[in-house]
């Protein structure tokens, strides 16, 4: 469909300043990561409508307390290794396991906005 957009994952404003949001965005190198608020305004701004706008968080399965903070450790301990591309492999997971946090505390949501030319 011409001019639509999608967007899967936005910040809750509470998540500003939040260490894990710090290690999602190094590990992911996320360039741009909004509140739902933000989208929608950039949305209008480029003549966008929204058509969907779906919170799939409900939908995730995290994994236990304990596995988490299991791999979180694990994790620090494999960044050790002195090889750039094992640390950026590393990193790129730790902060996949930031995200788990955000999401568990509700600080990031996993949502899928789309939108289409008015």
């Amino acid at each position: 469909v011409a001019g639509l957009a999608a967007v899967p994952l936005a910040a809750e404003p509470s998540a500003a300043g939040d260490s894990d949001l710090v290690r999602f965005r190094e590990g992911w190198r996320t360039p741009v990561l909004w509140d739902r608020q933000a989208y929608l305004d950039a949305f209008a701004r480029a003549g966008l409508a929204l058509i969907v706008d779906d919170d799939l968080t409900p939908a995730w399965r995290p994994r236990a307390p304990l596995a988490l903070a299991s791999l979180t450790a694990l994790n620090r301990v494999a960044r050790l290794v002195p090889h750039a591309g094992w640390r950026a492999l590393m990193a790129s997971y730790d902060g996949g396991l930031a995200l788990e946090r955000l999401y568990r505390r509700g600080a990031m949501r996993y949502r899928f906005l789309a939108a289409r030319r008015t």
